[in-house]
């Protein structure tokens, strides 16, 4: 009972516990972003948004099929009159095509957003094979936690700075992953809306190239939050993101694991500054 008492002591006071808060907090919450992004929109919050999305889709679908129409007629009357180019069989075929295609694209397109969907969602399994477990991080001898007395107290502060860095990085790491799935629900909703101007002029079927682009930004974005989070955890569990500790004066009073507490807090402001970015390198990358 006694050595239990000053094994809680001594715990208490080198801050092994914060640090293990910490990881505890970043772990389990991250396992709940991983559900998060790796979940069919028709079974998220038991299909309540999926059926509101739908609703909203099946409406627009049926305006989109009428507009898509409208369209067709505008475009081809205009190419038709314009007495400077003569229409050719050949663009009256493209035209008759583009029309079947689209409408067929336009009946079937919530089966082939679905689809899209699910070949992601196999993406993400193959970052991450072992789910939430994957994007887990380790402190390398946290549980034989052993700091000198002139560390005490920098141990604690150092426990205390990494419990709050890990609490705001996996709460903006959570807002990030939650607003994806908002785009992308709300890119679902309007998809029939969006694609119905492919037939337009040509400067408004821009809008349905750019609705494509658009929805596999959010996607892209989708994978890349997960492979970031999977890179960052191999790298801080691996102990790649910093250099082995210095040996030697203060670093041999501190000990490994002040060391270790303080690679891991810079690479959770690392990690979470990456998943930030993603947004921003995903819509570079389609050149928006």
């Amino acid at each position: 009972m006694f050595d239990n008492m000053i094994e809680f002591i001594t715990d208490l006071l080198n801050g092994s516990w914060l640090f293990q808060s910490g990881i505890a907090i970043w772990n389990g919450l991250i396992g709940y972003a991983w559900d998060i992004l790796q979940t069919n929109p028709q079974a998220l919050a038991d299909g309540m948004l999926w059926d509101t999305v739908d609703g909203v889709f099946q409406l627009l679908q049926i305006v989109g099929a009428s507009l898509m129409t409208v369209l067709f007629l505008i475009n081809f009357v205009k190419e038709t009159a314009d007495i400077r180019h003569n229409t050719t069989l050949e663009s009256a075929f493209v035209m008759m095509m583009k029309l079947i295609v689209g409408n067929v694209v336009l009946l079937n397109l919530k089966e082939i957003i679905l689809l899209i969907v699910s070949m992601e969602q196999n993406l993400l399994e193959i970052v991450a094979p072992s789910g939430n477990v994957s994007l887990q991080l380790t402190i390398p001898g946290l549980d034989d936690w052993e700091i000198s007395v002139q560390g005490t107290i920098l141990g604690i502060m150092m426990g205390l700075l990494f419990l709050i860095v890990a609490l705001a990085g996996v709460i903006v790491i959570l807002w990030t992953a939650y607003s994806v799935f908002f785009k992308l629900f709300f890119y679902i909703a309007t998809a029939p809306l969006a694609m119905s101007t492919i037939l337009g002029t040509q400067g408004m079927s821009h809008s349905a190239y750019a609705w494509i682009k658009t929805f596999l930004c959010a996607l892209g974005e989708i994978a890349g939050i997960v492979l970031v989070l999977r890179l960052g955890a191999a790298l801080v569990n691996a102990q790649g993101f910093f250099p082995a500790m210095p040996s030697g004066g203060v670093w041999d009073l501190l000990g490994p694991q002040i060391w270790g507490g303080l690679q891991c807090t810079l690479s959770i402001i690392i990690i979470t500054g990456a998943v930030k970015s993603v947004d921003s390198m995903i819509r570079r990358a389609f050149g928006f």
